[in-house]
């Protein structure tokens, strides 16, 4: 859901090159996205680039493990509020809408 990315929303973070037992969870920020789609030209699939800033206390919080370009992470970007109620109910609202368009 590109349309809900916007700067400055906060990002949660992972590193699977870390021990994910002592490594903890580190808070960001989204500092740029991209205007346009990009493709990868191996698997075709598309995408939108979004740089998320990283500040030095969060930094620090990884103790000795250090971040290098081209490290994977896992970025967790909350995009809204729900309750366990909407999450389960959601797919049968959504077919209920579809039910009744004319096609």
């Amino acid at each position: 859901d590109i349309d809900n990315v916007r700067l400055t929303q906060k990002a949660i973070l992972r590193f699977p090159a870390f021990n994910q037992r002592v490594t903890p969870e580190i808070d960001g920020q989204v500092s740029r996205v991209s205007a346009d789609v990009t493709t990868d030209p191996k698997s075709g699939m598309s995408y939108y680039t979004a740089r998320i800033r990283v500040a030095e206390d969060q930094r620090e919080r990884l103790g000795g493990g250090r971040l290098v370009p081209g490290m994977p992470v896992e970025a967790f970007l909350q995009i809204g509020d729900r309750s366990v109620l909407s999450y389960l109910t959601k797919p049968l609202t959504d077919q209920i809408a579809k039910a009744w368009r004319e096609r």
